[in-house]
């Protein structure tokens, strides 16, 4: 394939796939994921997909309830380690570490595997920021 760096680049409705934002009942995180990108699902495998790419997609309506709650928890620790990074620059750490802190110490667990990886990376990552500012 050769790109034409003269040619105009395609319009996001262009290159957009419609696709539904509700998963069969039954269907894990990962799934939804695989059919949200037009991919079809490997079962034997956990896609590598960067961490806000997992996360910034909706909340499947039909996911389990412990998937569900995983999801919003993964989110609210990307929130608050966005804020703890801006306290940061701004010369402390305020409020939100201890925010970090409290969502970090709770025991959330998911059970699509995808979403349970993609959580432990972010926990990580929040456990890695709070022991730099400690």
């Amino acid at each position: 394939m050769r790109i034409d760096p003269a040619a105009p680049a395609p319009s996001p409705s262009q290159t957009a796939k419609a696709t539904p934002d509700t998963n069969p009942p039954g269907e894990h995180f990962s799934a939804f994921l695989a059919r949200q990108a037009g991919l079809a699902p490997v079962p034997t495998a956990t896609p590598a997909a960067p961490v806000t790419a997992t996360i910034a997609s909706a909340i499947p309506t039909a996911a389990p309830p412990r998937d569900r709650e995983a999801h919003r928890h993964a989110r609210a620790l990307l929130v608050a380690l966005r804020a703890l990074q801006a306290a940061m620059l701004a010369g402390g750490t305020g409020t939100a570490r201890a925010a970090l802190e409290d969502l970090a110490h709770a025991d959330v667990k998911a059970d699509d595997p995808t979403l349970a990886d993609t959580l432990r990376q972010i926990a990580l990552r929040a456990a890695i920021e709070l022991a730099r500012t400690a």
